[in-house]
C-alpha cells in the first residue's frame, strides 16, 4: 500500500469516535450496531476493495457475506458448520434483512479468497489497528500502553457442553471461561 493511501486511509479512520460506557449490555446488543457502524465507517470501502469478486447472478454479494462472516463470529460462530445454527437466529436474520446465507455458501466464498485478498486486507486492518490505538492514546494518554499488542490465542482448550460452558485453560491449568465471549 502507497504511503499517500495508507494517510487517506488513516484520515478517515479518524473520523471515528470511541466513547467508553459502563452499562451492562446483552450478548447480542452490541452486535448491530457494530455491523451497521462498520458498514457507515470510512473502513468499509476499504475492506470492499479487497474481498473477492462474486459475479454470479445468484450471488449475494462480497460484502454482504462478509458482514454475515462478521455478525456471526459476534455472535459465537466458530465454524462454518456453525452458522447452520445461525441460520435460523431470528436475530441475525432481522439484521441481515431476512436471509442469512447457506455454510456451504459460506465456504464458497472462504474457497474464492487468494493471497492478495489476504494482503489487502491485512494491510488495511493493520492501518486500522494502529490508527485506533493513536485515537485511544490521544484521548485517554495514560491508560493506554504505547506498545500496541494482538494477543491471538491459540492455545488448545479442551471444552465441554453445549453451550461449551466449560472450558479448562490448558496453559494456566485452571478452569476457564469460553474464550470466544468478550
Amino acid at each position: 500500500m502507497i504511503r499517500q493511501e495508507r494517510r487517506r486511509i488513516e484520515r478517515a479512520m479518524r473520523q471515528i469516535r470511541i466513547i467508553p460506557c459502563k452499562d451492562r449490555l446483552t450478548s447480542t446488543t452490541g452486535i448491530g450496531l457494530m455491523v451497521q457502524t462498520l458498514m457507515r465507517s470510512p473502513v468499509y470501502p476499504e475492506l470492499l476493495k479487497h474481498l473477492p469478486e462474486r459475479v454470479s447472478h445468484r450471488s449475494q454479494g462480497s460484502g454482504f457475506l462478509a458482514l454475515t462472516l462478521i455478525a456471526g463470529h459476534l455472535l459465537s460462530a466458530e465454524s462454518v458448520e456453525d452458522f447452520e445454527e445461525l441460520q435460523d437466529d431470528e436475530y441475525l436474520t432481522s439484521l441481515l434483512g431476512g436471509r442469512v446465507p447457506a455454510p456451504r455458501t459460506i465456504l464458497d466464498y472462504l474457497n474464492d479468497f487468494e493471497p492478495h485478498h489476504i494482503a489487502g486486507l491485512n494491510s488495511v486492518l493493520n492501518t486500522m489497528g494502529k490508527t485506533f490505538h493513536s485515537l485511544l492514546r490521544e484521548h485517554h494518554g495514560e491508560k493506554v500502553s504505547s506498545s500496541r499488542v494482538l494477543d491471538i490465542d491459540s492455545t488448545y482448550h479442551i471444552h465441554h457442553g453445549e453451550e461449551i460452558e466449560g472450558v479448562e485453560d490448558r496453559k494456566n491449568k485452571a478452569p476457564a471461561l469460553r474464550n470466544s465471549i468478550i
